[in-house]
């Protein structure tokens, strides 16, 4: 794997200001600002339901995200969305380490209603394709009881981090 710097300059999105006020993105499109995570105001451009997470990710793994969303509903057309962390490795020993991680988060995660999944995928831009790691909270018994019990879930993934 190399080439991390070019491909994040080929990514399409747009750069938040970050002295500005916090971007949370867009549910219906699925697409926010990018915000290095040290950046002033990374945190506030992180939904409130799942940015204590992924600060919590951050200090524990020494990661970069470059996706987060608490979970949506849906509606107006718009399938639910689930919620999940992406997590952009440096490189190959530190995409091991993170899998590795993840698989133990996974492993230690107890819900009786979502469960905690993990998996590398190829992350796209116009300079090529880069692996990358989601970890998605899924549903185990459909959306209907899912968002009701989600934030306790996520919770419970914080605590099994420390």
């Amino acid at each position: 794997m190399t080439g991390l710097g070019a491909f994040l300059r080929g990514v399409d999105g747009r750069v938040a200001d970050p002295a500005g006020p916090g971007d949370q993105g867009d549910p219906a499109t699925r697409r926010g600002a990018l915000v290095p995570p040290g950046a002033p105001g990374f945190a506030a451009c992180l939904e409130p339901g799942v940015r204590d997470l992924v600060l919590a990710v951050l200090d524990a793994w020494d990661c970069l995200t470059y996706s987060s969303c608490e979970g949506h509903p849906g509606g107006g057309g718009r399938s639910p969305a689930p919620c999940e962390i992406g997590i952009l490795p440096r490189d190959d020993e530190e995409r091991h380490s993170i899998e590795r991680r993840a698989r133990r988060l996974a492993a230690s995660f107890a819900s009786a209603s979502v469960e905690l999944l993990y998996e590398t995928t190829p992350l796209t831009s116009p300079v090529g394709s880069h692996p990358a790691v989601q970890l998605v909270f899924w549903p185990k018994d459909g959306w209907d009881s899912y968002f009701a019990r989600l934030s306790g879930a996520v919770a419970e993934a914080r605590r099994c981090l420390s």
